[in-house]
């Protein structure tokens, strides 16, 4: 617990949000007691990239006692045509099926089963959400009293 015995809570974001509108949407009241951390790309891909070292670092040292994963259409990627040019290009062919290869038989180390559903996951932004909410509340060092909460903005 905070110094002021209320909750201290973690908001995890992808995208620029205002603080009055986060605190908001998950009904606190004091700012003193929120503290943001933006990941670029939405996606936590791993148990032990930067991103959980961020959010185990910030949950211990602040204290935090909930979380909120944020995401938001608005800042959901569209990066199909980004993957068709780098499809079309003649020379990434050999590479792109050896690193298709590496994600089918190196799971879970990468997430997605190909490039191209690695590159374009952000576009399914609800289930990355569950998927970061999963993550982080099964992480092994995560304290288990931490609540871990999914907010979708739509």
């Amino acid at each position: 617990m905070c110094r002021n015995g209320k909750k201290k809570t973690l908001f995890i974001i992808d995208g620029e949000y205002k603080l009055e509108f986060l605190m908001k949407q998950a009904n606190i009241m004091d700012p003193e007691n929120l503290v943001v951390v933006e990941n670029n790309g939405a996606l936590i891909s791993q148990y032990f990239d930067e991103i959980m070292r961020e959010i185990i670092i910030v949950v211990y040292k602040e204290n935090i006692e909930e979380i909120f994963v944020v995401a938001s259409k608005k800042y959901a990627r569209n990066t199909k045509e980004v993957v068709s040019r780098i499809y079309e290009n003649k020379k990434m062919k050999d590479k792109i099926q050896e690193l298709d290869y590496l994600f089918k038989t190196c799971k879970p180390e990468f997430a997605g089963n190909s490039v191209s559903e690695w590159l374009q996951n952000t576009n399914n932004i609800v289930e990355t959400l569950k998927s970061n909410v999963n993550m982080i509340k099964t992480h092994p060092l995560l304290p288990p009293h931490v609540q871990v909460t999914e907010l979708y903005i739509d």
